[in-house]
């Protein structure tokens, strides 16, 4: 019994399983940017494991249309870890799509993920309709160059981000937030 029990403890005991890093947002991400715009991709790089080991972040495959900076990075603190100053820069000008891989490391085991970027076209707004509302009031946006998907969009009434309900190349409406503060959109 106790020859059975002690190849059950080392059988068991030092399982590596749930030890693998992950990126928490998996593989592959998409992140649409806008053109001639400097792009924090920190919240895209968090990872998670176990193991508390410090990680480091790795670019196995550059970006065609951009630059990366920031790399690498390091970081420990804890089993969920964003690195702290990297970000994504499309070549000036550039609209369309680009992609790019990172590699995250424990010292143990490491993975991969890739980024499809999509650059668009920086929008402009020409109004606001109404200009003044309460909070969960429906507000419209007119203007150009609004991804036609309403989770593209990024629309900030203060420092709250706002939700897009619907959304076309030349119209957005969104609901002003619970916790909106009087400032511009």
């Amino acid at each position: 019994k106790r020859t059975v029990l002690m190849l059950c403890i080392l059988m068991f005991g030092l399982s590596t399983t749930g030890m693998a890093i992950s990126f928490n947002n998996g593989s592959p991400q998409s992140y649409p940017v806008c053109k001639s715009s400097t792009n924090s991709i920190n919240s895209l790089l968090s990872a998670t494991d176990a193991t508390g080991l410090t990680f480091t972040w790795t670019v196995t495959s550059s970006p065609a249309n951009g630059t990366l900076t920031g790399f690498p990075s390091s970081a420990s603190s804890g089993t969920s870890i964003s690195p702290v100053g990297t970000n994504y820069i499309p070549t000036p000008g550039y609209i369309g799509t680009d992609a790019f891989t990172i590699q995250v490391s424990n010292g143990t085991s490491s993975v991969t993920t890739t980024i499809n970027v999509i650059v668009n076209p920086t929008p402009t707004i020409s109004s606001v309709s109404p200009n003044v509302g309460l909070p969960l009031t429906a507000i419209s946006i007119t203007g150009t160059n609004f991804n036609s998907t309403p989770a593209n969009n990024i629309v900030y009434f203060g420092t709250t981000r706002a939700s897009v309900v619907t959304a076309s190349a030349t119209s957005l409406s969104v609901t002003v937030p619970n916790d909106a503060i009087y400032a511009p959109v």
